[in-house]
């Protein structure tokens, strides 16, 4: 005859089939993992500003398309290689064009202080550099109603660039860049002279 085990014993049995199950992994039945972090609603997007690379200007997603940028709208302040992130709602993204405020708290790393502020943009689509020549496209676009790749190809053919208009031209020091550089900066200085008129 068996003997009846003590209540102890019965505990250490049952802790010890515990410990064993917790081993193997469970007892067959799966829960769900309650940890799983929730998907980012957001998505961090770079962009650098260039005449030179310009540091200290803002940055943000123009979602009403009024020119500024205001309270609510994603923005960032450019470093002293022209480069912000923004970090930009998912249902956002790709909608709305980047505008950069260049005011006279900003460097040009070419120029130096910028005596005269001024604004640039570039396509909700192309966000990765705003400069002179994107701004161009933009104001392309939106008159013509045209993809940003069009836009861009009709620029370009239009300066008589060797490279995109939405290139970094500050990148490297070939003569098409450099061409883009100085169309960059008559651009620039044009818009501060009839900001001062």
């Amino acid at each position: 005859p068996h003997t009846p085990l003590s209540s102890l014993h019965k505990g250490m049995l049952a802790a010890g089939l515990l410990s064993m199950l917790a081993a193997c992994g469970g007892g067959g039945g799966s829960s769900p993992n309650t940890d799983q972090p929730a998907a980012p609603s957001t998505t961090a997007v770079s962009t650098t500003v260039i005449d030179g690379p310009l540091q200290n200007a803002v940055v943000c997603l123009d979602k009403n398309s009024n020119g500024a940028c205001d309270e609510g709208e994603p923005s960032g302040k450019t470093d002293a290689s022209g480069k912000a992130t923004v970090d930009v709602d998912n249902a956002d993204l790709g909608r709305f064009p980047i505008l950069a405020i260049v005011g006279t708290d900003a460097l040009d790393a070419d120029t130096g202080a910028v005596p005269v502020p001024y604004t640039l943009r570039a396509p909700a689509d192309q966000t990765g550099v705003v400069s002179p020549l994107t701004t161009m496209v933009q104001a392309y676009l939106e008159t013509t109603g045209s993809s940003s790749a069009d836009a861009a190809a009709a620029i370009q053919a239009q300066l008589g660039l060797g490279i995109s208009p939405l290139s970094n031209f500050v990148q490297d020091s070939s003569a098409d860049s450099k061409l883009a550089g100085t169309l960059a900066r008559l651009i620039v200085v044009a818009k501060q002279e009839q900001r001062r008129a």
